[in-house]
């Protein structure tokens, strides 16, 4: 099945939990054994910033990732800090926004759509994340009806209606850069 790496955790020894975005259920937690091994065969592939064809197995609590092929690698999202940064934190935002079983194939084209964008422009800005957050709440229904442009309100906006605190990216970016 197609998915787009979410987060990675560690998880015991060897071990990770490794959440996923695909295609066909939706968000999911799965485990993928031996990972951290240096001789692991899916650990590259498991990385964030990739789609993915991958194989599972369900377990006794847990699903197990069983393979993980790389279709297509945001080469330039993983190279430059900046896209990095703002590919984590939009990913993030829908990790915690999304329950897992809930599939919407509007979030994983929204996503997909997202990474290919953010991996061929020359150079990002903080209104690629305030797009990404209105479009995501667009897909999850709640599309604000006024008519202007994205901007920092978004951020009070996504907070509101998905009863969460959002990392306003601004802030966020200028924190970052003052311990340089």
């Amino acid at each position: 099945m197609l998915a787009l790496t979410l987060s990675r955790h560690d998880f015991r020894e060897y071990d990770q939990r490794i959440g996923f975005y695909t295609k066909e259920i939706g968000k999911i937690e799965t485990i993928a054994r031996g990972v951290k091994k240096i001789v692991s065969k899916n650990a590259s592939a498991l990385e964030p910033f990739a789609l993915l064809e991958i194989e599972l197995a369900p377990g006794r609590e847990l699903t197990y990732i069983t393979r993980a092929q790389t279709i297509s690698f945001f080469k330039n999202v993983r190279d430059n800090f900046e896209k990095n940064l703002l590919g984590c934190y939009c990913l993030n935002l829908v990790n915690d926004a999304v329950q897992p079983g809930e599939k919407d194939d509007k979030i994983f084209d929204l996503l997909l759509n997202f990474l290919e964008d953010l991996d061929s422009v020359a150079e990002v800005n903080t209104k690629t994340a305030y797009d990404f957050i209105l479009r995501f709440l667009g897909v999850l229904g709640f599309a604000p009806k006024v008519d202007k442009a994205a901007g920092p309100w978004v951020i009070p906006y996504a907070e509101y209606h998905l009863n969460r605190k959002v990392v306003d990216i601004v802030n966020f970016r200028e924190k970052l850069y003052s311990f340089s």
